[in-house]
């Protein structure tokens, strides 16, 4: 068995090998160097001459031999596997890598055959990494501490890091697809500058090819994100550790829109209430963003309602009408927010005579306002519907 391990990890090395020199076709631009398939040129695979690999000849004929070698390799792995390892989902697994192999060759032959169409060579690619990983997840199977059990008995016992560690491969992978789809539609330099778009946050213009690419930059910060949570959770980070501000973690995530940081967050039990120094929470945050997944997450953990910040005493309530978000302020209300809390009222020194001249000098109160009093200032008549119906005091002052 240790051989088969052995083995294995060799498979796993050429596998590696296989996709550098894949990405070598597409960077090269040799995809259709060798215009045929199975055969080059008409000559079988093994035979054609090695003085005729030349340009982008050498690329595309290379890659096929050596993915016709790790296509040996693995019926190797397989039948190996097959014949001494005495877990049927191991075995299952080599099979499974065996068939994957196969349709990946496939699916590089219709790649030239049929003039790299973008759906086969991004499927092309994405299974590449899938029978990589097969191959790897085989290698690690096969060692001497996983069978030992070495590797359960080292896992910390944390259902917060085990999501996570589920959630970043997938999200990683949808990352791969995404830049498979990018560089076969020729949309790398579709948005010419970083890290902004166009000299914005956003694009100013879409079209499928900024679309694609805006869509990569969004997967890598996701992947960044997701992966240093995972890091720093394992590690034993403070999930409420807060900067000068009184800015946590959460806060942040929250601001952001983030529903899955937010999520991992919570799970690690991160505080739904934690505060800025101003007074402001997590759900303030969400409810002024308009994020209404974000807003769900925190108020099925617990998040007050009703929590107020300190200086003006406005609540998630009154920051989701001021802002405009209909459908955040029906979700508030529905879980049972303040239609009538009004914000502090407070004294302002105005001046009516110029500044130079005291006479005029008098204090104006400000605030007191409730939730359907920022709808109405602001004109939103959704957002004003919203609190009416439910309950909200339409005679309020």
């Amino acid at each position: 068995m240790r051989w088969l391990h052995y083995y294995l990890r060799f498979v796993t090395a050429a596998s590696l090998a296989l996709i550098v020199a894949g990405g070598l076709v597409t960077s090269t631009g040799s995809g259709l160097a060798v215009p045929d398939w199975p055969n080059t040129y008409g000559v079988f695979l093994f035979a054609f001459p090695f003085s005729k690999m030349v340009g982008g000849v050498f690329y595309e004929h290379g890659h096929r031999l050596l993915a016709s070698a790790v296509g040996l390799l693995t019926v190797a792995a397989a039948v190996w596997t097959a014949r001494v390892e005495p877990r049927r989902w191991v075995r299952g697994l080599a099979w499974t890598a065996l068939a994957a192999v196969v349709v990946q060759g496939l699916l590089g032959g219709v790649t030239v055959l049929y003039f790299l169409p973008t759906p086969v060579s991004v499927s092309h690619a994405g299974l590449a990494q899938l029978f990589f990983a097969l191959v790897t997840s085989l290698a690690l199977f096969t060692s001497p501490g996983w069978r030992a059990g070495r590797a359960a008995a080292d896992a910390p016992d944390d259902a917060v890091l085990t999501r996570l560690a589920l959630a970043a491969p997938i999200l990683i992978y949808g990352q791969i697809l995404l830049g498979a789809a990018m560089r076969h539609t020729g949309a790398g330099l579709a948005i010419p500058d970083f890290p902004l778009a166009f000299g914005r946050l956003l694009p100013p213009e879409w079209n499928a090819g900024v679309a694609v690419h805006f869509a990569h930059r969004v997967g890598a910060a996701a992947v960044t994100a997701l992966v240093a949570a995972t890091l720093l959770i394992e590690a034993g980070a403070d999930v409420d550790a807060a900067n000068a501000l009184g800015a946590t973690p959460l806060w942040l995530a929250a601001r952001n829109g983030d529903a899955r940081i937010v999520e991992r967050l919570l799970e690690a039990g991160a505080d739904p209430d934690a505060r800025l120094r101003m007074g402001e929470t997590p759900l303030m945050s969400a409810a002024r963003g308009g994020s209404l997944p974000v807003v769900d997450l925190l108020l099925e953990r617990g998040a007050d309602v009703d929590a107020a910040e300190y200086e003006r005493g406005q609540t998630a309530l009154m920051w989701a009408a001021a802002q405009g978000h209909a459908g955040v302020v029906r979700r508030l209300a529905a879980r049972g927010a303040d239609l009538h809390a009004r914000t502090r009222v407070w004294e302002q020194l105005e001046n009516t005579a110029g500044n130079t001249n005291t006479s005029g000098n008098f204090r104006m109160r400000h605030g007191g306002s409730t939730a359907l009093l920022f709808a109405a200032r602001n004109g939103d008549p959704a957002t004003a519907r919203a609190l009416l119906a439910a309950g909200a005091d339409v005679d309020d002052t």
